[in-house]
């Protein structure tokens, strides 16, 4: 059915966000060998005088999309890398940035203000 699934994980520690590559990396494995038996079966139930355009499709979609879904799969890791970094600072202070934008974007510079803001 294509590429076999790859962890392509670049071997850095995640420090708060390991559960999503453990995750993401089991459902994966599991969507891969459903789509793949699925695909299989159905595949087995075509007409013979639609293996050769079968054959065909397959080889283009493995030719164009393997480079695709290595080149997701890198950016995602570099994602979540970047995603973990932010997190190591701490709930709270994203929390305290988070907050603070929200305050700064009420139009009475102290937050919402009961009745006018003159």
């Amino acid at each position: 059915m294509g590429a076999e699934p790859v962890n392509n994980a670049s071997g850095a520690d995640l420090k708060r966000l390991a559960f999503i590559r453990s995750y993401s990396d089991y459902y994966f494995q599991k969507g891969y060998g459903l789509a793949s038996s699925v695909y299989s079966t159905g595949k087995s139930y075509a007409p013979d005088r639609f293996h050769g355009s079968i054959a065909a499709v397959e080889q283009t979609v493995s030719e164009y999309g393997t480079p695709l879904v290595t080149a997701v799969q890198d950016k995602s890791d570099q994602v979540l890398q970047i995603v973990d970094s932010k997190v190591r600072q701490g709930p709270a202070s994203l929390l305290t940035t988070i907050a603070a934008r929200r305050l700064a974007a009420w139009p009475c510079a102290g937050g919402p203000a009961v009745g006018s803001c003159s």
